[in-house]
């Protein structure tokens, strides 16, 4: 019963909530990004450039793909994570005008 308790505290955690939408929207994110992979509409999915920057190559292995899935997942967390600090600081309601912002500012600095 404490873990359900304790698991109910975590969920209202504005912070923790933050790394899980980062992690749901990056996981949206790699879906639409594999569909558009496999039609080949695009040449490389965003995990294979997590694989460069982890490993200095493109990953060819299965395990090098599941890895470099997951840092860019974990580091898509971490954005969300950022994001709910940032947005905790600036008051505004408009957080979806705010999220694109963010969104330019964290593509273009990469």
């Amino acid at each position: 019963m404490s873990f359900i308790v304790n698991l109910k505290k975590l969920s209202e955690d504005t912070l923790f909530r933050g790394f899980i939408c980062g992690l749901a929207a990056g996981a949206l994110k790699d879906l639409i990004d594999y569909f558009l992979f496999s039609i080949e509409a695009k040449e490389r999915v965003f995990w294979h450039f997590a694989s460069i920057l982890a490993f200095h190559k493109p990953p060819h292995e299965i395990l090098m793909h599941f890895s470099a899935l997951f840092l860019e997942l974990i580091f898509s967390g971490f954005l969300g994570f950022i994001f709910v600090l940032l947005a905790q600081k600036v008051k505004t309601r408009h957080y979806l005008l705010l999220g694109i912002i963010y969104g330019t500012m964290v593509w273009f600095s990469f």
